[in-house]
């Protein structure tokens, strides 16, 4: 068979199989990620004193804890909450991979507004995972020691107290917050980068 100036022409990318697939795998890192935010320390609360210390709270253990022991109203709140976020995660798994990865044909029109949909859930679901039920107390209380710590270590150094100019206190966000926005990026990006692979396939 002849060839053009001795080359065949290159395949575009987007017309690649791997390349839908790489939407797939972005999508399956991504919910990876939002999954481990749970898992790994939302907030982070660092103590320097005579010796350093540092705590921290992640959902799934506040959440485990609560419903072995006490099983306690804010605690079932949690639960489901987390429960619901789990399976819409989940969820948006299996779409990914439906739409990238096996390419099945299922509500062509709306998946990808159903995909945003359930991405905007998940954020919605996390956000009142942080801030109601036992998780949302077990950061307030985490919040409350930071400015405890914050007051006596002021004392402290306006006492003159020996090593008070080391001490320090620090909150900061956790690995788990940043995964969670890590997890959210990489998932949008995938069904960004799936809708403009349908575009250039579409003539």
């Amino acid at each position: 068979m002849s060839k053009a100036n001795g080359k065949d022409k290159e395949i575009p990318f987007y017309k690649k199989p791997s390349a839908y697939k790489k939407s797939g795998v972005m999508a399956l890192i991504g919910c990876a990620l939002m999954i481990a935010s749970t898992i790994l320390y939302w907030k982070i609360l660092y103590v320097k004193t005579t010796e350093t210390d540092f705590s921290g709270v992640n959902m799934f253990m506040v959440c485990f804890k609560i419903m072995k022991t006490s099983r306690s109203m804010p605690g079932i709140i949690s639960t489901l909450l987390l429960f619901l976020f789990y399976t819409v995660v989940i969820l948006l798994a299996v779409i990914g991979i439906k739409d990238n990865i096996t390419r099945t044909d299922f509500l062509v029109k709306y998946k990808k507004r159903i995909r945003f949909g359930l991405v905007l859930g998940v954020i919605i679901l996390m956000t009142l995972i942080t801030h109601v039920g036992a998780t949302g107390s077990s950061l307030d209380k985490v919040a409350g020691l930071r400015d405890n710590w914050v007051s006596f270590i002021k004392n402290c150094k306006e006492s003159g107290v020996p090593g008070a100019s080391s001490m320090s206190c620090v909150y900061m966000v956790g690995p788990g917050f940043i995964c969670f926005v890590a997890g959210v990026v990489l998932y949008i990006a995938s069904i960004v980068f799936s809708f403009m692979l349908d575009t250039l396939n579409e003539d």
